[in-house]
C-alpha cells in the first residue's frame, strides 16, 4: 500500500492555527475578558428594595457606569454619564443613615467588597436617594 502525503504545506496550517488564535484573543477582548481596565466594569454596588406585596425591584451598578435593573421580572439595562457616576461614587464615600428593618419597602445595599446594609434611607443628598431615583426614573437627577 501506498502511503498519502498531505498536499498542504506545514507553513499554511501554522498560519491557520494563528489566525485562529488571533480571533479567538478578540473575541475575548470584544467580551471585556482581557480588558486591562482594573474595576471599571467591576461592581460598584447592588441595591433592592422590596414591596409590602412582594415584588421586588434591584439594580446592579458597574464601575463603568453600566446598569442592569430588575423590575420585577422585566431586566433593563442602561448606561449612566460618568458625572452621574461620579455623583454615585461621591455619595457612597458620605454616611449612609440606617431606618428601620419595618420601613416600607424594604432596602438593601450591598457594596462592591460584599458589605450589607440594612434599610438604608433615602435621606436627601444620600447614595440611597440617588439609587431610588435611578429606579423610578432611569436617571439621576
Amino acid at each position: 500500500m501506498m502511503a498519502l502525503r498531505s498536499t498542504a504545506s506545514p507553513r499554511r496550517g501554522l498560519l491557520r492555527s494563528l489566525a485562529l488564535m488571533i480571533a479567538g484573543l478578540l473575541i475575548l477582548v470584544a467580551c471585556g475578558g482581557g480588558s486591562g481596565g482594573g474595576d471599571a466594569g467591576a461592581k460598584l454596588l447592588h441595591y433592592q428594595r422590596v414591596w409590602p406585596d412582594g415584588r421586588i425591584e434591584q439594580q446592579t451598578i458597574y464601575g463603568d457606569g453600566r446598569i442592569e435593573m430588575k423590575h420585577g421580572e422585566v431586566l433593563e439595562r442602561l448606561t449612566i454619564s460618568p458625572e452621574n457616576l461620579a455623583r454615585i461614587r461621591t455619595a457612597l464615600e458620605a454616611a449612609i443613615p440606617v431606618g428601620s428593618p419595618d420601613d416600607s419597602p424594604t432596602r438593601t445595599l450591598t457594596l462592591a467588597d460584599d458589605s450589607v446594609i440594612q434599610a438604608p434611607r433615602p435621606d436627601p443628598g444620600t447614595v440611597t436617594e440617588l439609587l431610588e431615583q435611578l429606579l423610578d426614573t432611569h436617571t439621576v437627577a
